[in-house]
């Protein structure tokens, strides 16, 4: 068993039964990183656990729960080199930022399943994902683009897709960023963001009044109608990329508790009033039921428009599987199919024309 990440994980699981994570050193040039957290571990029928309010990862064998974070960690160091800078951390500053983050992404699910979510997320780390920008043909006349990029440590998942429209005059209409992670088989989407709020020109306003001609004969009084059109959009432009690359099993999870926790003590702490207080903890539910409730609307609402697909939503692990048929024709000509269609990659890639 390896003593270095064994303390590690010692030290990190007893900070965070207090419920504060200390990275650093606030002596130091760099500071010190302070993350409100708290959850604790289960071995066999032994546990540090003091409350039931808050997540406990049951691990079957310390030995191979050392040496499955030990993998992760290696993998971790190289893909998230550059966060080192990044954070200002270093050496083992740095290695407890990475298995910290690691922790506080898991979901409900894994907590339970602790060596499966180590090996899922290892893996997202070494299967190969293209990070570039990518001309992805014409839709309406306007030139559509998918950007693969790196995420930090700190996010849900390892990469991120953005998807944008563009016209001659190079006005952007940015789309919701996809919050993704692949292994060999598979592709986990844990968030759907619209990071580009504030973006005023005439395209964004025309496709954004078109892309709402999705909601066309959706019924109103479904779950499905809480989807955003444009989230909508995204999702499909995903899905579809990522169907032309041979992927077509793509799991949504349930919200990530150690996060939200930590999010909501966070917000708490920097609010000075009690109206300021009552106006996050309203903010940060809402956000909360967008990033997991949303997201599974949103997989169930593309099987809707979709109907080749199919959906099937395990109440236990609180995950939903979307599995999309690959030879499947699409007949009905709404907005979201005409979008799909018109994508290109690879031997379908059309050259960009120029004016």
């Amino acid at each position: 068993m390896n003593n270095y990440v064994n303390d590690l994980l010692q030290e990190i699981f007893s900070e965070a039964a207090h419920g504060i994570i200390r990275i650093g050193d606030k002596n130091s040039k760099e500071g010190e990183w302070v993350f409100y957290a708290r959850f604790f571990y289960k071995i066999h029928d032994s546990s540090n656990a003091t409350s039931s309010k808050y997540p406990v990862f049951e691990i079957p064998d310390v030995e191979t729960f050392v040496s499955k974070v030990e993998s992760y960690l290696e993998k971790a160091r190289t893909f998230y080199e550059k966060d080192s800078s990044y954070f200002g951390l270093t050496g083992k500053n740095f290695d407890k930022k990475l298995v910290f983050d690691l922790l506080m992404n898991a979901s409900v699910e894994d907590f339970s399943n602790v060596f499966g979510y180590l090996d899922c997320r290892t893996e997202m780390l070494t299967t190969p994902v293209e990070t570039k920008k990518r001309f992805l043909g014409y839709f309406l006349g306007y030139k559509m683009y998918g950007e693969t990029i790196k995420n930090h440590s700190n996010l849900e998942t390892p990469y991120r897709f953005n998807f944008y429209i563009a016209d001659d005059l190079n006005n952007k209409f940015n789309l919701p960023s996809v919050f993704f992670g692949n292994t060999k088989n598979e592709c986990y989407i844990l968030a759907i963001q619209n990071l580009y709020t504030k973006q005023e020109n005439q395209l964004k306003k025309k496709l954004d009044r078109y892309f709402r001609k999705a909601n066309k004969n959706v019924p109103a009084d479904d779950i499905i109608s809480k989807v955003s059109p444009n989230a909508l959009v995204s999702l499909t432009a995903f899905l579809t990329y990522q169907q032309k690359l041979g992927m077509s099993t793509f799991y949504a999870s349930g919200y990530q508790p150690i996060r939200y926790h930590g999010g909501e003590v966070a917000g708490l702490v920097k609010a000075k009033s009690t109206d300021e207080k009552k106006g996050f903890i309203k903010k940060h539910e809402s956000d909360q039921f967008n990033i997991t409730n949303k997201l599974m609307y949103s997989f169930l609402r593309y099987s809707y428009h979709f109907p080749s697909s199919t959906t099937e939503y395990d109440d236990n692990t609180q995950r939903i599987k979307l599995s999309l048929n690959p030879t499947s024709k699409i007949e009905d000509e709404n907005v979201l199919n005409l979008l799909s269609n018109s994508i290109k990659i690879n031997r379908e890639q059309e050259h960009e024309r120029t004016f």
